[in-house]
């Protein structure tokens, strides 16, 4: 009986053994699955992205004034040029009490109206852009100032009684200098055919269209039709852009000084060209794409052998026809042609074509890059000589190149007289 006893707890002691030994493994292995808080790995931090902080924080766009100083006339429309780093919808500037906004003038597709709590004004446009164009106009004398965000711009109105004797002088100065030499036999031929084509312009000029913009001498044109009648219009000094425009109407010779303000719009003139046809005139075109299909040695920009020191004066352009920008033909080889790219970016390069094309400016004597201009002309030459010209015209060429302004271009670069003072890349200079 004690035996069986002691065979019985015997018996019991190796079960519980038994057990443990099953028993503990298990225990061991869900003890080490159990992670503790702190073993739990950190997280991998992801790399950054260079400038990705940087181009969150750009994406406001910049908004600033074309012109920070302007001048106008009491009474007399004035354009102000606001323009964005970025294609937007909508602009907000705050004008002095005195402007009065020209809402007939305004672009297609713009509409205006002002906050009555911050009196600032709101610009919309129906399709994103870069470029605003603000018609105002001023009815007394004064310096005004127009915010656009950081940027200031401001606006000289003044009297144009004040101004009447200086444009008496400089008239009288300009009927002076149109007093020229005797010419050849040839010459005087081709001056009295040139003489009758004027009169004729003269009298198609009599006739306005509805089209044509009221007499002063700033207008605003969206259309070809109203570029063409404001050309052609004497009174007008001041053509604003503010649509792209294309046609191809005739275009009458040019007698006075006048600028073309492209706002940034593509100008296309077709087999259409500005001929100066009077002394000591400038034409001045700026912020703009020039666009031609004239043939490849035939100008947009001319002159006629009346057109003695003619000037053409161009900023902010782009022209990637084929034929040449400024130029001259056979009658007017004799005049001094003066070119000047007066600041800005100017892209004169050839496409990717196959196309021949030609040099951008063709008998201009006297090529002038100033006021911190950036020129590019890759595949073309910037200036040449022309077949036709004279020994002594082909010698007479001067190329300056202004502090701070630049040339880029794979082609030579002609002339006899070279003054860099800014910095010319990828050409080498040749004489004619």
């Amino acid at each position: 009986m004690k035996s069986k006893r002691i065979k019985g707890m015997l018996v019991l002691c190796v079960a519980v053994l038994a057990l443990q030994a099953v028993c503990m493994p298990v225990g061991r292995i869900h003890a080490e699955t159990i992670v503790s808080p702190e073993e739990v790995p950190e997280q991998v931090e992801l790399p950054t992205v260079p400038g990705l902080l940087e181009k969150t924080e750009e994406a406001n766009p910049r908004f600033f004034f074309q012109q920070s100083h302007m001048q106008g006339i009491v009474n007399e429309p004035i354009n102000v040029t606001l323009s964005s780093d970025q294609e937007v919808f909508e602009i907000r500037i705050k004008l002095p009490e005195a402007a009065q906004v020209l809402n007939e003038q305004l672009p297609a597709g713009i509409l205006m109206e002002q906050d009555q709590h911050s009196k600032e004004w709101m610009i919309q446009a129906k399709r994103a852009q870069t470029t605003f164009v603000l018609p105002l106009v001023f009815e007394s004398e004064g310096n005004y100032e127009l915010f656009l965000e950081d940027a200031t711009a401001t606006i000289e109105i003044i009297n144009e009684d004040g101004i009447a004797g200086e444009e008496l002088l400089e008239e009288e100065s300009s009927n002076d200098s149109s007093i020229m030499p005797e010419k050849d036999s040839s010459e005087s031929s081709s001056n009295t055919n040139e003489d009758e084509a004027a009169k004729d312009k003269a009298s198609e000029e009599t006739i306005i269209s509805e089209e044509s913009p009221s007499v002063r001498s700033s207008v605003n044109v969206s259309t070809w039709a109203q570029y063409a009648s404001a050309i052609n219009n004497q009174t007008v000094t001041t053509i604003n852009v503010t649509a792209n425009i294309s046609g191809n109407t005739s275009l009458n010779n040019i007698t006075r000084n006048l600028t073309i303000n492209g706002n940034g719009f593509t100008i296309n003139s077709q087999n259409q060209s500005y001929i100066l046809a009077a002394a000591n005139l400038e034409l001045a075109v700026k912020n703009a794409t020039i666009v031609s299909t004239r043939g490849l040695n035939n100008a947009v920009f001319g002159i006629t052998s009346a057109a003695a020191l003619p000037t053409f004066r161009f900023s902010n352009l782009t022209f990637n026809s084929t034929n040449r920008l400024v130029g001259s033909n056979s009658n007017s080889f004799g005049r001094i042609i003066t070119t000047i790219l007066d600041g800005g970016d100017f892209d004169f390069s050839i496409p990717a074509t196959t196309e021949v094309f030609n040099a951008v400016l063709g008998s201009s004597r006297r090529v002038i890059i100033t006021n911190n201009a950036k020129v590019i002309s890759h595949g073309r030459r910037l200036s040449a000589g022309v077949e036709g010209q004279t020994e002594a015209q082909a010698q007479d060429t001067t190329v300056r190149i202004d502090e701070g302004s630049s040339l880029i271009t794979d082609a030579p670069l002609d002339a006899t007289t070279f003054n860099i003072l800014g910095t010319i890349e990828g050409t080498r200079l040749q004489g004619i």
